[in-house]
């Protein structure tokens, strides 16, 4: 646990002034005049809506995060590594070459699942919230 915390300390404070500096923004810009400006509804929706909407930008960030590592990881093993020696090779069969497009295109969707569940989630999340906090707009 020590070793993680030394090599990711410069992260781990970067991420919480980050996140610091959203939620002192999100305060005095959003929550504070609504409240002043006595829009309880709408000071409400923004109360719910915006940690909804933050809540889906980290999950489309860690989504696409693991989008790349796991595209990264596939391109390193070794059936992948065949299958685009055979589609680059110009005096490989044709079905030889089909098929190893076939099975590359299915390992791309398979290694892509995990990632592109975070970044649906997350996408959802901000539409979510973007509607919530515009709700008395909408309506």
């Amino acid at each position: 646990m020590k070793k993680f915390f030394k090599e990711y300390f410069l992260y781990i404070i970067s991420g919480i002034l980050l996140t610091a500096g959203i939620f002192y923004s999100v305060i005095t810009e959003t929550l504070i005049p609504l409240f002043n400006q006595g829009k309880t509804e709408e000071f409400i929706y923004n109360l719910i809506g915006i940690p909804v909407i933050l809540t889906g930008t980290g999950l489309f960030v860690y989504g696409g995060i693991i989008f790349v590592i796991d595209t990264f990881k596939l391109f390193g093993q070794e059936k992948m590594i065949t299958n685009v020696e055979n589609i680059k090779n110009k005096n490989a069969d044709k079905y030889i070459k089909s098929e190893s497009r076939k099975e590359n295109f299915k390992m791309l969707l398979s290694a892509w699942k995990r990632g592109g569940k975070f970044l649906g989630i997350g996408g959802l999340l901000i539409f979510a919230g973007g509607i919530l906090i515009n709700l008395k707009e909408i309506i």
